[in-house]
């Protein structure tokens, strides 16, 4: 060894004592003061419950970008120039009396008015009762509401249904084609705090239609369902998972002790948790709303890693007790403390996503790691230093015997076992490769939820109605009143309309054709049409204008005309789905506008749902990649060994590769709930690799050939390994009592993921040592040495 690896060798030692010092303070300070920490502790959990009355459920599409991101600046300019793109759409049954029947357009009326009166909740509604008509009264014309008062007549009614169906507009809006459905359309009013409001829209529009058998359907009926479901879901799973832990370890362990602080801690963390997360005025959805729960389930590592160390030291805490629990601290709080900051690394990466969801998912993750770090050793200090040790304390190991019979066949089947490992990666690099990414948020509502059952319905028997709303910008003021442009929309909503899916355009022609149809002579097929010249055009709109209830405002940039607003509606799909409509609907405008100063920007929900795809395969991508960096980085730091990381790296990614393999294999798609799971598996599994390589290091394995010190380190640790991925992985498969499915498939994964991380831990990293022991011998005795007698 030369002068350079000596001073090497010299400073980590120093580095060595200067930590160890370091954690005999903290361990003798957490047993003196146990008391006083547990009573601080206590009081600012219970304290921050003032703070989670802030956080409610929030599931809507903007939460997912960040601000500044080209898309949701086009959807906010969207909402700022039109209004609200996020629309109710009720589908009401006439069957019974037929559509134009007195009584059926007198209820419908009467609902329509109630509707639009309530300001509060609703900025504009449209029905066949509250819808704008077109039309002559002798040579002058009109525009006033289809409806003034309910219709007493049949002459009445049937008047109503004759200036109705004169209108393609209408007929192709509000009602569907066989007229056995009316449709009401009704705009919220859009505010900053929406998604608290739309549960109290949502219910005061079912009640204004009362008395009808009608279908709701929407965007906001939707994210509704999804924040309701989220609570719901939100109680339940952690209500569950939080008794099957409780079960789990009393039945594993036996121990009133071990389960004392394990609920202590799980409910103390969990409680934390939800005031510190309230105190940033955060809300919940389907991704974070798991957050508690991750943390509940990771402190149970920490009291059991605390738990056995003290069985383990039960003689010398018996003997003298405070100086007993300052080891047993001294020696916990180190590993225990690693496992932290790793697990804190690998979702402080999530912070490199695209998504502000995630970002926002990985900085609070990463808070609750080192949180339930300090919530787990002041309850276990506490509860262990108010136990009394009037017995020896029977150490209960679950699986010892199964642990023990593994290890001693380990060593002779390790190249099976790499070769099996070698095939399952194969197979799984080639799932990955089919794997798709993709978002449907109605799909994560069951086939018979009623509001999923509702919109399908809509659907069948009305036609497609999810909005994509596109800008046209002339580029010049009354641009939008030249004959060139608007014959150019003309074509393009034809050539649009030529395209399966995409169904009822709505834009400022349909009034244009209309006037021009009532204020020409000749049969309806040729003056419904684009006006003749610029000055026709500019003529009909004055005269639209005229009326004080008109609504260019919502069709155009009223008074510039310099731009204005085309709606098609499109099937509530996927993202990918979703984003082919925009691209077909791209390359209809290049064929249309090019060549013109016209140019067009989508706004409203599709763009921004389309986005969802790109955004959901770079933040696995980036977050997966800097998990990698920042955990193998740390335990590198950690254990100053290359030797260490290169060791843990098989078995802490193999079960990702797995579970992502798994999911290409059987068609599940990643998507904006699933897209945490590499992250947060790596951030569980690291934790019984680092005790598992920590006790492989340990001195007092120095004398150890590698896989000596491998085999006794596992069944040493190997017990509580098994116990811990049980433990874990029953309290993430709860999960399947969700009512979302995006969250059942999340439980269901992460649950397989931790068993396949199990059989890494147990199998992979003895294995991977038995190959490189000639690699790893200078860490140890030479193989022909004795071992050490433990």
């Amino acid at each position: 060894m030369d002068m350079n690896e000596n001073q090497q060798t010299a400073g980590h030692q120093a580095t060595k004592r200067f930590a160890d010092e370091q954690f005999r303070v903290a361990a003798i300070y957490l047993v003196k003061y146990r008391r006083i920490l547990a009573l601080l502790l206590l009081i600012s959990c219970v304290a921050g419950l003032y703070f989670s009355r802030n956080i409610s459920i929030d599931n809507s599409l903007e939460l997912w970008f960040l601000e500044g991101d080209p898309a949701l600046d086009a959807y906010n300019e969207f909402k700022k120039r039109y209004g609200n793109d996020e629309v109710i759409l009720a589908m009401i049954d006439c069957n019974h009396e037929g559509m134009f029947s007195p009584a059926m357009l007198s209820a419908i009326y009467k609902a329509s008015k109630e509707i639009e009166a309530d300001k509060h909740n609703f900025k504009r509604v449209l029905s066949v009762g509250l819808s704008p008509f077109i039309g002559l009264n002798g040579e002058d014309l009109i525009i006033e509401d289809m409806m003034s008062a309910p219709v007493n007549t049949l002459e009445e009614a049937e008047k109503i249904k004759q200036r109705f169906m004169s209108d393609p507009f209408k007929q192709r809006i509000l009602m569907n084609a066989s007229s056995t459905w009316a449709i009401i359309i009704a705009e919220p009013v859009a505010t900053p705090d929406m998604d608290r409001r739309r549960p109290e829209i949502i219910e005061s529009m079912k009640k204004k239609l009362t008395g009808f058998n009608f279908k709701l359907a929407g965007m906001g009926v939707m994210y509704n369902e999804l924040n309701r479901l989220s609570v719901q879901d939100g109680a339940v799973f952690n209500a569950v998972a939080y008794v099957a832990i409780a079960l789990m370890i009393y039945i594993l362990y036996r121990s009133w002790v071990f389960l004392l602080m394990a609920l202590g801690s799980m409910f103390l963390s969990g409680l934390g948790f939800l005031g510190f997360y309230g105190l940033f005025g955060q809300n919940f959805n389907m991704v974070t709303i798991v957050l508690p729960t991750l943390m509940m389930i990771l402190s149970v590592s920490d009291v059991a890693y605390a738990y056995n160390n003290y069985c383990f030291n039960s003689a010398r805490v018996k003997k003298d007790r405070e100086e007993g629990l300052k080891f047993v601290f001294y020696e916990v709080l180190s590993p225990c403390l690693f496992t932290s900051l790793t697990n804190f690394a690998g979702f402080l990466a999530l912070v490199t996503s695209p998504l502000d969801v995630l970002r926002v998912f990985g900085a609070f993750a990463a808070f609750a790691c080192m949180a339930e770090y300090i919530v787990s050793m002041v309850v276990a200090a506490f509860i262990l230093g108010e136990v009394e040790l009037k017995e020896e304390v029977q150490i209960r190991r679950p699986f010892e015997a199964p642990v023990d019979w593994w290890m001693q066949r380990m060593p002779k089947y390790y190249v099976h076992i790499l070769v099996i490992v070698a095939i399952l990666s194969a197979m799984s690099f080639y799932g990955i490769a089919n794997l798709h990414v993709d978002t449907y948020s109605m799909g994560f509502l069951h086939e018979k939820n009623p509001i999923r059952v509702d919109s399908d319905a809509v659907e069948a028997n009305y036609g497609n109605y999810l909005p994509l709303e596109v800008r046209l910008l002339t580029g010049e003021k009354e641009g939008v009143k030249k004959v060139d442009f608007l014959r150019r929309l003309d074509q393009t909503i034809n050539d649009l309309l030529a395209v399966s899916g995409i169904e009822k355009p709505a834009s400022i022609l349909d009034v244009l054709k209309k006037m021009n149809e009532v204020m020409s002579d000749g049969p309806v097929s040729e003056t419904y049409a684009v006006p003749a010249s610029d000055e026709a055009v500019s003529q009909l709109l004055m005269l639209y204008e005229s009326d004080p209830d008109n609504d260019l405002e919502y069709m155009t940039d009223y008074p510039d005309y310099s731009e204005t607003r085309l709606t098609i509606r499109v099937p509530m799909i996927s993202a990918a789905g979703l984003y082919e409509f925009e691209q077909k609907t791209r390359a209809i405008l290049e064929k249309n506008f090019s060549g013109t100063s016209t140019t067009w920007k989508f706004g409203g929900y599709v763009p921004l749902y389309a986005r969802i795809i790109s955004y959901v395969t770079w933040s696995q991508i980036n977050s997966f990649a800097s998990a990698f960096i920042l955990v193998f980085g740390a335990i590198f730091i950690l254990f100053r060994s290359f030797k260490a990381m290169i060791l843990v790296i098989l078995p802490n990614i193999f079960p990702i590769i797995f579970t992502l393999g798994f999911m290409g294999w059987t068609g599940i798609k990643l998507d904006i709930a699933s897209v945490t799971i590499a992250a947060i598996a790596m951030g569980i599994v690291v934790d019984d690799t680092i005790h598992a390589i920590y006790l492989f290091y340990d001195p007092s394995r120095s004398k150890f050939a590698p896989v000596e010190a491998a085999v006794d380190g596992i069944r040493e640790a190997g017990p509580a390994i098994v116990a811990t991925s049980l433990i874990y992985s029953i309290g993430f498969l709860f999960m399947v009592f969700a009512s979302i499915k995006s969250i059942i498939y999340f439980g269901l994964l992460l649950s397989m993921t931790i068993i396949v991380a199990l059989f890494s831990e147990m199998t992979i990293m003895p294995a991977q040592i038995c190959l490189l022991k000639r690699f790893l011998a200078k860490d140890f005795r030479d193989d022909n040495q004795e071992p050490e007698t433990r």
